[in-house]
């Protein structure tokens, strides 16, 4: 079987979220002494992901460094975001100052992964960190990414913080990216924990004005937002607006 076809069946596999298949395909390469290359390796990582199998990920990375077989950069971003998914938010941290100490260069996809689970494990001062040090050290574009900033302003908003969470949304801004309703909703819930009504009806408001329509779940926080500061007429009219 050539290395084309098993990386095609394992790929099969990962999309129908069928681990345990991939994995099998890889054992039966590795008995019939096919050499397996990183794509194949890759791959397999990624399927077990699809099934949220964080061990066996994990496994195969440490397989490839045993058997010299460098890990490149889709390596590390797939299995970073394998444990963010899985909350293994330390592990996650700690993967990712591995692939920069081994001079991996990371990608936007491992900088919003390494983000996302800085933020929830409440590390919301190492997710800025990450965030800025970077971008300045590397300009803008192509990084950091909208996802990126979003993960950040998350990271700000679980640990109450909305006055950081604002100001990492008015950089994005400033940075010429486009907003999405996730990090909108996130600033509006930040505001929200931070009883700031106001600031939770200015930021719909500037979602309105980038012809974003708000969710459920940001109208529900800048209703509760008004309710904790008893400002019942707002909590009205954006009723009335749903």
């Amino acid at each position: 079987m050539s290395l084309q076809r098993i990386t095609a069946s394992i790929r099969d596999a990962g999309k129908k979220r069928q681990w345990s298949q991939a994995l099998r395909i890889l054992g039966e390469a590795a008995r019939a002494r096919v050499q397996v290359n990183t794509i194949v390796c890759n791959a397999s990582i990624n399927a077990c992901g699809s099934g949220r199998r964080w061990v066996d990920a994990l496994r195969l990375l440490r397989h490839m460094q045993a058997v010299a077989l460098p890990p490149d950069v889709i390596t590390y971003s797939n299995l970073i975001s394998v444990l963010d998914r899985c909350g293994e938010y330390e592990r996650a941290r700690a993967l990712f100052f591995e692939m920069t100490d081994r001079d991996v260069e990371p990608d936007k996809m491992t900088y919003s992964a390494v983000i996302s689970a800085c933020g929830k494990s409440g590390r919301w001062q190492e997710a800025l960190r990450i965030l800025f040090c970077d971008s300045d050290h590397k300009g803008l574009p192509p990084w950091p990414d909208v996802v990126a900033f979003s993960a950040a302003v998350s990271a700000c908003e679980r640990s109450s913080k909305w006055q950081l969470s604002a100001a990492v949304f008015e950089r994005m801004l400033s940075s010429r990216l486009r907003s999405t309703v996730v990090t909108f909703g996130a600033v509006v819930s930040a505001c929200e924990r931070g009883r700031r009504w106001r600031a939770a009806l200015d930021t719909l408001r500037e979602m309105h004005e980038a012809s974003i329509p708000p969710d459920g779940v940001t109208c529900n926080a800048a209703i509760s937002a008004c309710g904790k500061a008893l400002r019942w007429s707002g909590s009205l009219e954006l009723l009335r607006g749903m």
